[in-house]
């Protein structure tokens, strides 16, 4: 495979990795920046580092002759660091309220930056993160990684399903407005998943609980896994028919989700990641989850942020000064 297909760009109008075709493997890291702390340099440090690993020429000792893999790097703010900067909050980023299911570890929750660092070889991941928080200074807050069934199509989740069908164009995720136009909002949750309880159902339960077939992942009643769902043919409690963007007056998020492995027993389940222009979205759908999803009582979540993607950069250009005023 040639230098040419394992390199994505870095520069453009929008940031890799929201739209980007998912690579194999994701690593989260969520950074919080001490009091006085550099912002600026920091930023000038990251986005060349970051620039160069994604075109394979990263000089860092330890990139040193790694091929990128398909590398991109996802820079995300969190509200309160744009609150300490004194910078207005793009209208759709809002803090989330508390959910039924939520069992939330403030250790894995926050942060005032996110690197979402996307590849398909794990290596790479770690690598750029040991460079990223060589420059920082600081060892991240909290760090999440997560993988993904590595096949041609939809990959398939924990629970056997396949998973991430119905994504909409990247265009319908873009902020058009302010500061952080062609940025957008981002939301990660950590969801724990009882597998061996899901799994345990008979299939017939398993699918009116997700509203697909097993096997096809087409919508029940249809044949094909792109085919439309009919609600109407829908258990009113599948998780397909709950979360619907009809559901929404059609908007829509750009779910770019990935499986995790904890370091306990049975720590396992969905790493969520979703792009949109307005958290309220996920807030409104999340509450019908609560209130009627059949797959529910099957998840525990245990992580949760927020975060404003940072418009994309040009060339010499340093991501974020201009949308943080710096």
């Amino acid at each position: 495979m040639n230098r040419k297909s394992t390199t994505v760009s870095f520069h453009g109008p929008h940031q890799a990795g929201v739209a980007t075709r998912a690579q194999d493997h994701v690593l989260l890291l969520a950074y919080d920046l001490p009091a006085g702390a550099g912002l600026r340099p920091l930023l000038t440090a990251w986005t060349a580092l970051l620039a160069d690993a994604a075109a394979g020429t990263c000089a860092a000792t330890e990139l040193t002759g790694a091929d990128p893999a398909r590398l991109t790097a996802t820079l995300g703010v969190g509200p309160a660091l744009l609150r300490r900067l004194g910078r207005p909050l793009p209208e759709g980023l809002t803090d989330l309220p508390a959910f039924d299911r939520d069992a939330l570890d403030p250790g894995l929750c926050g942060g005032d930056l996110l690197v979402q660092l996307c590849a398909d070889d794990v290596h790479v991941l770690h690598q750029t993160a040991a460079a990223l928080t060589r420059l920082a200074g600081e060892r991240p807050r909290w760090r999440q990684a997560g993988f993904r069934q590595s096949v041609r199509g939809t990959p398939r989740n924990l629970l056997a399903f396949k998973d991430g069908t119905e994504n909409p164009p990247a265009d319908d995720v873009w902020l058009r407005h302010g500061p952080f136009a062609g940025g957008t909002c981002m939301v990660v949750r950590r969801v724990a998943l009882d597998v061996p309880a899901f799994t345990a159902m008979p299939i017939p339960r398993q699918e009116a609980a997700i509203g697909r077939s097993l096997a096809s992942g087409a919508p029940l009643g249809a044949r094909l896994e792109t085919d439309p769902a009919d609600l109407a043919l829908l258990p009113p409690s599948a998780h397909l028919r709950v979360c619907h963007h009809s559901r929404d007056g059609g908007a829509r998020m750009l779910r770019r989700g990935y499986s995790y492995a904890g370091d306990r027993p049975g720590d396992e389940g969905l790493l969520f990641i979703a792009f949109m222009r307005d958290l309220r979205l996920f807030t409104a759908m999340q509450r019908r989850m609560d209130a009627a999803d059949a797959i529910t009582p099957a998840t525990t979540t245990r992580g949760s942020a927020v975060f404003a993607v940072l418009p994309g950069v040009a060339q010499d250009g340093v991501l974020g000064l201009s949308p943080l005023g710096l």
